[in-house]
């Protein structure tokens, strides 16, 4: 049985969406709701179960990827505030050797797909540039569906995935 661990940044509706889709397809599902950047750090490095793919469910802004905001109190005990960068995910991660698939806006450039390459993920997918509306959520639901209804490898899936619209062309996956 496929595993697959969603870790949700700011994403919650999109996450519960995708959930429920893989859920269908008989995936293992594992949830790690995450509003610090101690808890990403965690959620990354250190998941209850080692998953087939870990999904970043996040927002892309243009310092990075988005954390939100925290109360003055908690924010001053946290690594990093408002967003990470790419050269920021390089200071902390430590991947065991899984693929790591990012839904958030801009996140897909090579910057940020070599940062986490260099610190353990086998694969990244991320979107290149901003797509629209529930294009992150059609492309992960056909990326896994096609994974699981299809037998197709990852990067068979991702070309079928890729397929549906422009937006959808706008996840590149790196190895």
């Amino acid at each position: 049985m496929l595993t697959v661990q969603l870790i949700d940044v700011e994403n919650y509706p999109e996450m519960l969406a995708l959930r429920m889709a893989l859920e269908w397809f008989n995936v293992r599902v594992f949830v790690d709701l995450v509003a610090t950047s101690e808890q990403l750090i965690q959620a990354l490095n250190h998941p209850i179960v080692k998953p087939d793919y870990a999904v970043l469910m996040c927002h892309g802004v243009d310092e990075g990827l988005y954390l939100g905001e925290l109360a003055p109190e908690v924010a001053a005990t946290q690594p990093y505030n408002g967003a990470i960068n790419a050269t920021q995910f390089r200071e902390f991660l430590a991947i065991d050797g899984y693929p790591v698939i990012n839904n958030g806006c801009s996140l897909g450039t090579p910057d940020y797909a070599q940062a986490f390459l260099d610190c353990g993920a086998t694969t990244y997918i991320g979107a290149i540039d901003d797509e629209s509306g529930g294009a992150s959520l059609m492309y992960l639901i056909s990326l896994f569906y096609h994974m699981t209804e299809h037998n197709q490898s990852l990067s068979e899936a991702h070309l079928s995935a890729c397929n549906i619209d422009d937006d959808t062309r706008m996840f590149k996956l790196y190895r």
